[in-house]
């Protein structure tokens, strides 16, 4: 072992040459030292409901974001608050986040909301509504060339759902594929981050499902079924 911070971590941390930033189950966000574990600066959220709610953190230019049922950017140098973004719809803490240099893209936990917010302000460049269910879910998006790639998830019995692709400039819907499931009890939707493969997009389904479809329509490629074990 070259070196341990105490806590108990949470989520998934984000990192550059120097510095680790990570979560922990205390609403914290710490920057650690990648070579001697020493903690930099250490700054808390502004969430006190329980343990930490989100589990993402990404860097964008001078910044550093993570959710915590808000969006919490700080300084990476020095850990003071830049901004907090806390919309009065669709709890955006709770999934991944990515970034560029410029930008931090969000989901939410209600009303299909997908937000692209100024990475130096937690101003918003766009917001999209994908779906209107109080409980639409946006999850962990994906950006790659231009186009955000993001899980939606519709709380129901059973479950549905799929894939929709944003323009990461502006907002506006290039496509979106509806997963089916396999055994229409078991019921599907989007979850976990997709994985850009060429000119496919593969993503995972609730029902054990995985989807390879094509980047530039949404067009289905093929289609691995679900363990057998999932199904019954």
């Amino acid at each position: 072992m070259l070196w341990e911070v105490q806590g108990a971590g949470h989520g998934v941390p984000a990192q550059d040459e120097r510095t680790l930033y990570a979560t922990n189950n205390a609403h914290e966000l710490l920057a650690i030292d990648k070579r001697t574990g020493a903690v930099r600066w250490r700054a808390r959220t502004g969430n006190t409901e329980g343990k930490t709610r989100g589990y993402g953190t990404t860097l964008a230019g001078e910044v550093v974001a993570t959710s915590d049922k808000s969006i919490y950017a700080y300084d990476r140098a020095t850990g003071a608050v830049r901004w907090v973004f806390a919309p009065a719809q669709g709890f955006p803490g709770y999934s991944l986040l990515t970034s560029d240099s410029t930008s931090v893209y969000v989901g939410s936990a209600s009303y299909g909301y997908v937000w692209a917010l100024n990475a130096s302000t937690g101003a918003v460049r766009w917001r999209a509504q994908v779906d209107t269910g109080h409980y639409s879910l946006t999850w962990d998006p994906v950006l790659h060339e231009g186009a955000l790639y993001v899980g939606l998830e519709r709380f129901g019995n059973p479950r549905t759902g799929g894939l929709v692709v944003l323009d990461a400039a502006t907002g506006a819907e290039r496509w979106r594929r509806v997963f089916v499931p396999a055994v229409p009890s078991l019921g599907s939707g989007g979850t976990g981050p997709v994985a850009i493969v060429a000119d496919l997009v593969v993503a995972a389904a609730n029902d054990g499902s995985l989807w390879a479809l094509a980047r530039i329509d949404g067009s289905v490629r093929w289609k691995a079924p679900p363990l057998e074990a999932a199904m019954q």
